[in-house]
């Protein structure tokens, strides 16, 4: 019983209990709204992407410039991957890699932007041919 009385004249006792109340109210709220959310902007990074495809799919210089530009990200993606490969040889380069998971990392993130650029442009011109084989050979 005493222990229940320090208890409620404690401040860091109402603090904790009243900050961890608030963190469930927000987690609460955040796994009511995240669905619909989520939802909405997948939605509507599909509407884009297939309009973008239904506006070009009938222009072969567009789908071929697309091609183009795919090929030329995977170019500036060896490119960079080769250039690391030099760097580790380097023995400042080595020095920094050696520090940690996090520099190396930090110090590698432009391959990783690099190619996620490149996936992305890859999976357009993907999607562009696959619906570009989808049109009829007769217009109404």
């Amino acid at each position: 019983m005493e222990q229940i009385a320090n208890n409620l004249l404690n401040v860091e006792w109402w603090f904790t209990g009243i900050f961890f109340i608030f963190i469930a109210k927000i987690i609460q709220w955040l796994f009511k709204i995240l669905p619909t959310v989520t939802k909405k902007s997948y939605r509507a990074y599909q509407y884009k992407k297939l309009k973008t495809i239904k506006n070009m799919r009938w222009n072969s210089s567009a789908i071929n410039y697309e091609i183009a530009r795919s090929h030329a990200w995977f170019v500036v993606f060896f490119i960079t991957c080769l250039t690391f490969l030099g760097w580790l040889a380097y023995k400042p380069i080595q020095e920094i890699l050696n520090l940690g998971i996090v520099a190396t990392l930090v110090f590698t993130t432009p391959i990783y932007l690099i190619e996620i650029i490149w996936l992305k442009q890859d999976l357009k011109v993907k999607d562009l041919i696959k619906y570009r084989n989808k049109l009829r050979i007769t217009r109404r």
